[in-house]
């Protein structure tokens, strides 16, 4: 019987009336999206990039939501249609950030095409600018961004993030048209959903850290020293009910990339100055990441939730007065830093017995 009524039915499918081949062009016809720009002009400026070749479609569309400038550089791509299923990057332009991300995480939620695992970057500046530049592959550019340790984001991790802390960190880049390049710029702090402002490159990798991350390569005292992990962990001062004053400790593992000329890690006081010194720019770094996301008023790196873990009775009576307490905080930044490998096999590290 099944047979019979899936035989009935073949026609009805096949049929012109069913609109099947005036709604979807053919699959070859189909452009998939690369990188979506966003841009806020009068409205929702969308911009896209099929590819890096002279075929590739690069296209910008403005109107009222977004929903309508999707749709609208749909209908105008000259290959039959664009597929935004494989979009591999989200940029999001300054001004778009400024007014609010909520829109475009609520509609990746919802669609059917656009998908949460995107990465996301905000650029400083205007990302149709990058988006649709004829010299500069964009998606090509932001593939090797996001093999750094430039702050990954996905659409869902920010949505995330605003929800359970009402902030995140989202990587920024800036485009330079002259040399052609997308260079990366720090980190944009998101607050309530929107653009707060920067943290700098040196603080950013700050952020690296509290993620468990080594973050760039460090010069310091002429060598080049990477971190390899770090542990994070927070403790409080309370008084009333309510922290007072807050400590923040790091410990480190690092790995010799280079030495200058004529230091050995064999000797164990340039080792020991080595990790002294590391430890000051360690701690210099999270100190300025901490005092920049204070003045914008944004627990971006998410020390309440160290707090949470550490003090769970407690937090429970001041997790509602946080997003007050935090930019008045004061807090005090404590790092070791131990240097526990070599790239050099002719000077290796001493055996910890040894050492």
């Amino acid at each position: 019987m099944r047979r019979y009524l899936l035989l009935l039915l073949a026609p009805l499918l096949l049929c012109s009336g069913c609109g099947l081949r005036e709604s979807h062009p053919p699959l070859e016809a189909v452009e998939a999206v690369q990188t979506l720009g966003l841009d806020a002009s009068d409205g929702t400026r969308a911009s896209v990039t099929t590819g890096a070749d002279a075929e590739a479609e690069r296209l910008d569309e403005t109107a009222r939501t977004l929903t309508l400038a999707l749709d609208g550089l749909r209908a105008r791509s000259a290959h039959g249609g664009l597929f935004y299923g494989h979009t591999q990057y989200l940029l999001l332009g300054e001004d778009y950030a400024r007014a609010g991300i909520q829109p475009l995480l609520d509609l990746t939620a919802r669609s059917a095409e656009l998908r949460l695992v995107t990465p996301v970057y905000v650029l400083r500046g205007t990302a149709a600018d990058a988006v649709l530049s004829e010299e500069l592959d964009v998606t090509a550019r932001l593939a090797a961004l996001s093999r750094t340790d430039l702050p990954a984001c996905t659409a869902l991790d920010a949505a995330d993030r605003l929800a359970r802390a009402g902030c995140a960190l989202v990587g920024a880049v800036r485009y330079d048209p002259e040399a052609q390049a997308l260079l990366p710029d720090g980190c944009a702090v998101l607050r309530g959903g929107r653009l707060a402002g920067y943290l700098d490159a040196d603080s950013t990798e700050a952020a690296a850290w509290r993620e468990g991350k080594g973050g760039q390569p460090l010069e310091v005292r002429g060598a080049t020293l990477s971190v390899r992990k770090c542990a994070m962990r927070l403790s409080a001062d309370w008084r009333d009910g309510r922290p007072a004053a807050l400590t923040l400790t790091l410990e480190a593992d690092a790995l010799v990339d280079e030495l200058p000329d004529g230091t050995r890690i064999t000797d164990a006081a340039a080792r020991k100055a080595l990790e002294q010194a590391l430890a000051e720019t360690m701690l210099q770094r999270t100190a300025d990441a901490v005092r920049q996301t204070q003045a914008l008023g944004a627990d971006a790196l998410a020390l309440g939730d160290l707090l949470a873990l550490r003090y769970p009775l407690r937090w429970r009576g001041c997790a509602g007065e946080w997003a007050a307490l935090f930019p008045a905080l004061p807090v005090r930044v404590a790092v070791t830093a131990r240097i526990t490998g070599t790239q050099d096999l002719n000077d290796p590290l001493p055996k910890e017995k040894d050492a």
